[in-house]
């Protein structure tokens, strides 16, 4: 319905009726001119793109802490490591100038109650625990510089919380403040492996250890006499695992990191944000017994292992039938799987099937295992925890002993096109 101006009586009062109604026009125009200007011109179409983008990537694309650990991307390559290790202080110092920004964005009366209970000295403190790791992690982007023939790059090609990872990896695998993490998840492993191969016959079975992490787990297997392959497709774990097995680690506790300011939540007291830990508490050295692989899982086509062993690993994979397939092809006749861990999948629907334990133990069983029924036990345990924290993450994980078993007998003759399509959608 359309509004009517109703005419006034008198000759001033319709020419002031008129005026008021061509300013309202006027302005109605020029309020429609500046949207149209704004809406379509360069700068808010570069943030409608920009936002357009922004949405579009969120949408195809994991972030980085749910990239699928086994990924073709050049998220782990070995040049974006060391380009983040030689960086890291820099880009951990990023961080924390946030949080002073933050701190001085108070009230000069609220900065002063902070000082007074020793916040800025906090703060301070946490700067100089950066540049303390800085240190050492520009030490081992020397060594991969020298050892490996990579040059440091871009501070763009990095991740900063990959480092931060990899540190806590360094305390738990390879320090005394550990040794309760590896107790758990590391004795029941070794008892199995010692109760199969008397010490006699070890040096004739071979081990693989995908998902290897920081290697000590495979490292401790090694010095048992077996023959082992750790298998690690993260850089970020490798290069600090090479440079403790190189000449730039010597001897005992030679190495200090602080890895516990990365977060300022779940702290009884702030002096334990910089506790240095030191590491490695023993010295690995490179031995014929003990080999490194850097390389993605399921491109491994040299098999005949005696023994799998699988620790935190299967959660990570994308597609949990390929997994248990790869492992099942590279075990000799009537090898043996060893798991141990979490149903910690990659959500978001990156990973092809989020499977309960039941429905994994029965995926087992089709793909060939058989689980042997004693061995299966529940085990807790914690995961790079810091000790004096406030806050506590118990993995119930799951440990069994399962037997290969011949293919033929558990698929049926279509597997080998289930195989194929498993494969491409990897």
């Amino acid at each position: 319905m359309a509004y009517r101006i109703q005419p006034t009586q008198g000759a001033d009062n319709g020419a002031s009726s008129t005026y008021q109604v061509l300013a309202l026009i006027i302005i109605a125009s020029s309020l429609f001119v500046v949207y149209g200007y704004l809406l379509y011109t360069k700068p808010i179409a570069k943030y409608r793109t920009a936002g357009r983008i922004r949405t579009y990537l969120s949408a195809k694309s994991p972030t980085s802490s749910e990239v699928p650990y086994f990924s073709s991307s050049a998220a782990y390559s070995l040049q974006r490591a060391v380009n983040s290790f030689a960086n890291f202080e820099v880009l951990q110092k990023q961080s924390l100038d946030s949080n002073l920004a933050s701190y001085n964005r108070l009230s000069s009366h609220h900065r002063s109650l902070g000082h007074r209970i020793g916040y800025g000295v906090k703060l301070a403190n946490i700067q100089s625990a950066n540049r303390a790791n800085g240190i050492l992690t520009r030490d081992m982007a020397r060594f991969a510089e020298k050892n490996m023939g990579v040059v440091p790059g871009s501070s763009r090609e990095t991740d900063a919380m990959r480092v931060r990872e990899a540190l806590k990896h360094l305390v738990r695998d390879w320090s005394d403040e550990g040794a309760v993490e590896r107790q758990n998840t590391h004795k029941p492993i070794i008892s199995a492996l010692k109760k199969a191969v008397p010490t006699e016959d070890r040096a004739k079975a071979k081990v693989l250890l995908p998902g290897s992490g920081m290697g000590r787990l495979a490292w401790e297997i090694s010095e048992l006499g077996f023959d082992v392959t750790a298998n690690e497709f993260s850089n970020f774990m490798t290069l600090p695992l090479r440079y403790l097995l190189s000449d730039h680690t010597t001897e005992p506790h030679q190495h200090s990191v602080q890895p516990w300011y990365f977060t300022l939540s779940h702290t009884k007291r702030s002096e334990d944000l910089f506790r240095a830990i030191r590491f490695p508490d023993v010295v690995p050295r490179p031995s014929p017994k003990f080999q490194l692989l850097d390389a993605d899982f399921y491109s491994l086509t040299q098999g005949g292992y005696s023994f799998i062993v699988t620790m935190f690993f299967i959660d990570t994979s994308v597609n949990i039938v390929q997994c248990l397939e790869q492992i099942h092809d590279l075990l000799a006749p009537g090898g043996t799987w060893i798991n141990l861990g979490p149903l910690l999948w990659t959500s978001g629907g990156v990973a092809r099937m989020e499977l309960s334990l039941e429905e994994v133990l029965k995926l087992a069983e089709l793909v060939g295992f058989e689980v042997r029924p004693e061995s299966r036990r529940q085990i807790d345990t914690e995961y790079t925890s810091n000790t004096p924290g406030m806050m506590r993450w118990i993995y119930e994980t799951e440990f069994w002993i399962a037997d290969k078993k011949p293919r033929g007998n558990t698929l049926s003759p279509s597997s080998s096109k289930t195989r194929s399509e498993a494969k491409s959608m990897s």
